[in-house]
């Protein structure tokens, strides 16, 4: 059986959630960036680097206490599934499923 999570625990998933996104989103606009067509052409670039940076500071911001980057980063979470991006849709819908707490304990 699983212990149930602390609030500062679901804080702390939801930070590392954040930042993991952060890095992948980086890494795969960099990759559309560097040249690969299929991935520049499916909408990957520049504006989606701004805003897989900003999430990742925002991801660290949450690690080290910030009220303001949590809200900032539920709020941007929360209008990332109106965005055009396929991509930034798909990181929105696993972050919010990942941020509710689950009846079952730590997930």
């Amino acid at each position: 059986m699983r212990k149930n999570c602390t609030p500062e625990q679901h804080v702390g998933r939801a930070a590392n959630v954040t930042i993991f996104l952060g890095i992948l989103f980086a890494v795969i606009h960099l990759f559309a960036l560097s040249g690969l067509q299929a991935m520049a052409q499916r909408g990957y670039g520049v504006a989606g680097l701004a805003i897989s940076v900003g999430f990742l500071g925002l991801g660290y911001g949450i690690r080290y206490g910030s009220y303001a980057a949590l809200y900032l980063t539920t709020g941007g979470f929360a209008v990332l599934p109106f965005t055009p991006s396929h991509a930034l849709r798909l990181s929105a819908r696993r972050q919010c499923s990942c941020a509710a707490p689950s009846q079952y304990g730590c997930w």
